[in-house]
């Protein structure tokens, strides 16, 4: 994710700020440039979505994406760092289970 930052903040899209609460938290906002391609972006993003799960239910795309964020949080767990604050701490599966 730093990465992301590191280049959008470089191209001009966000600009990054300490949080005025948390002088140890970083704002990223988004700035003028990015704000006038982000309605483009979005829907060039809900069009790869849309074919992406054509043909799944909503049941389907909710399981894979709870699937997906299992995962990415096992590996950022692995990896020593810490897990999203936006999303719930997953539960664990015995490997067998699956």
């Amino acid at each position: 994710m730093r990465w992301y930052l590191l280049f959008a903040e470089r191209d001009g899209l966000i600009r990054c700020e300490l949080d005025p609460a948390d002088g140890r938290q970083i704002r990223a906002l988004l700035t003028a440039r990015a704000r006038d391609l982000e309605g483009d972006l979005v829907a060039a993003a809900c069009e790869v979505n849309a074919a992406a799960s054509s043909g799944l239910s909503a049941r389907d795309v909710t399981a894979f994406l709870h699937t997906m964020a299992v995962i990415i949080d096992n590996l950022d767990a692995a990896a020593g760092h810490a897990t999203s604050p936006r999303r719930p701490q997953p539960s664990r599966v015995a490997p067998n289970a699956v």
